[in-house]
């Protein structure tokens, strides 16, 4: 039970924690998003060093080092973006937004089932260790990605900035 609550606030923190980076991102606050983006990570890595490999608390010191990290890097987001956070909930907009929102529920859910899909199927036919040497591999070729992240993540903001310029339908 102690694991299951572990991973349940670990996600849902880091959730909340990517909401946060992505407003940082949308207001073109750089500073920010590099505060909640590489300082959390560093952040998270470092606890999962102490937690894990120095205190020896396995799968729940790597859970916790995510609660926690996730934890600081919510309460800084939060304490910079306080004056977007004051404010009433709105049930008709709460509704829209979940109108919006719960249909597109089931495409992350097999999105995600899609990228780690591929691990199942490897431990079930070859073995565990070559699922290892599988996620290092991937790791790996990720970084082509570096190329390309930049660019997806600025061109949305971007796009959205020049809407009201006069020469925006040319966009």
């Amino acid at each position: 039970f102690l694991i299951f609550g572990l991973v349940f606030s670990s996600v849902l923190i880091t959730a909340i924690k990517e909401d946060f980076t992505n407003i940082f991102r949308l207001l073109f606050r750089p500073w920010s998003y590099l505060f909640m983006s590489l300082g959390g990570g560093i952040l998270h890595y470092a606890l999962i060093l102490l937690l894990v490999v120095f205190a020896g608390w396995g799968l729940k010191g790597y859970y916790l080092s995510g609660t926690i990290s996730g934890v600081v890097c919510v309460a800084g987001g939060a304490m910079i973006l306080w004056k977007w956070l004051t404010g009433k909930p709105s049930s008709g907009l709460m509704k829209k937004m979940l109108l919006f929102g719960v249909p597109l529920f089931p495409t992350d859910l097999a999105l995600w089932f899609m990228r780690v899909a591929d691990r199942f199927f490897i431990k079930h036919y070859i073995s565990l260790d070559a699922v290892g040497i599988y996620a290092v591999g991937a790791k790996v070729a990720s970084v082509i990605t570096l190329i390309t992240v930049g660019f997806r993540l600025a061109w949305p903001p971007l796009s959205l900035s020049i809407k009201k310029r006069p020469d925006a339908v040319s966009f």
